[in-house]
Parts: structure tokens; sequence; C-alpha cells
């Protein structure tokens, strides 16, 4: 059976291969941004003796869940640079489509998917679990990654200048929020800019000045002058 699902329907098949899962499930991803409702799923995946593997392709995760996801037993994290396509299987079951494992996902956009399950499909769902060992060959152990992740963040964070009583700008909505051009988004927006995670998606206004400004974005909050002084 091959069925297109919407947005909701999405949600219940995905939901369903991971408490059918026996023996796996594989998830591949866009980002880590893993809502709570998924964490205690694959947890209880995970008791059940059943073997995870997540492969995701952005670097720009809350570390928290990342912490959440690598404690998970018999889970293991890949990470694939460019990784954009998302689909997930477990032994019986095939779900391609938009969806990210997120609450925004789930809650504000428009999601398309097919789900392949049956004899009819298991050459098509078979080529994929073909393509998805391709992918995890080419992948790096996000544990392995650790230790040079965290001196790159060292490095980056020896050379910002710190902003602790500066008044800034959200570069996308203008609201007031401290000047640190690290963090140039306001709460809300920024979980709207982690959706995709995109640093150089233009946005509206320089972080320091508030004026609205053209080639702002998250790897440029600031306008030209402002960056100059």
């Amino acid at each position: 059976m091959a069925e297109l699902l919407t947005t909701k329907e999405t949600l219940v098949a995905l939901d369903n291969i991971i408490k059918r899962a026996e023996k796996y499930i594989c998830i591949f991803t866009f980002n880590i941004k893993i809502d709570e409702n998924y964490l205690t799923r694959l947890r209880n995946a995970s008791k059940r003796g059943v073997k995870i593997t997540i492969v995701f392709g952005v670097d720009n995760g809350d570390p928290q869940v990342l912490d959440a996801v690598l404690n998970i037993s018999n889970c293991t994290v890949y990470f694939k640079p460019q990784m954009h396509a998302k689909f997930f299987y477990n032994e019986k079951e095939l779900l391609v489509g938009s969806m990210n494992l997120s609450e925004a996902s789930a809650k504000n956009n428009f999601e398309l998917s097919v789900l392949f399950s049956g004899e009819d499909y298991l050459s098509v769902i078979s080529k994929v679990k073909e393509e998805a060992k391709e992918i995890i060959s080419d992948s790096t152990d996000w544990k392995n990654l650790l230790p040079t992740i965290e001196r790159r963040n060292k490095k980056e964070l020896s050379f910002r200048p710190k902003f602790t009583n500066e008044a800034g700008t959200c570069i996308r909505c203008n609201k007031n929020i401290p000047l640190n051009p690290a963090k140039p988004f306001c709460s809300a927006c920024y979980n709207e800019w982690a959706e995709w995670g995109n640093e150089y998606y233009l946005e509206k206004y320089c972080h320091q000045c508030g004026k609205g400004k053209e080639s702002i974005s998250f790897a440029k909050p600031e306008c030209y002058t402002c960056y100059k002084n």
C-alpha cells in the first residue's frame, strides 16, 4: 500500500513506525530538533530492545536534545553534511515526506508524506534501505565529532565580545533584546529560524542599530556601519 498523508496523518504514521518497531528504527532528518514526545517514544522503543539509528545534516541542534538522544540506549547518531531528506522506517513500513521531528513542523507547517507498506512495495522499501546504508557509510558518528566541536566552540567564545548591558534588536521582528551578535534573535524568532537553520537567510533589521537593512542574516547580523564601529 502507498498512502498520501497530510500533517496530522503523518504524525500518526510516524508514531506507529516507532511503536510497531520490533528490531530497528531508522530516522533520516535535516536537523536534530526532536521534541519531548518523540524522545519519550524513542526511549520506550529502546527499552523494548529496538536499535535506533538517527542521521541528521545540519549542526544547529539544541545541545540538550543531542545529549538526551545520545543517552538513549541502543541509539547511534550520525552526522551527514547537507543531509536534507526526511524519511523514517522500521522493518515493515517506510514514511517519506517533508516533516522534521520538531514541534514547529507538527504545529506550524503544512506537511505531506507517503507511507509505504505491504508486499506490493517491498522493492521500494528495500531500495530506500540500501540507499540509507550508503548514507550511513558516508556519515560520521556524532560522538566522534564531539571533541572537535567542543574545541571549536571554545575558540569561538574566546573571540566573541561580551555585550551584557547594551540593548540590541531581533534581526527578524525588531524586538528589543540584549546586544550579542552571537544571539541576534528573540527566543520566538530563533525557534522559527532553527527549523531550517540557514545562517545566510536574509532577515530585516540590523541587530545593533535596529534599522531596516539589506543583507542582514544570522551569519552577518549587523549592518556595515555598526560592524565597522
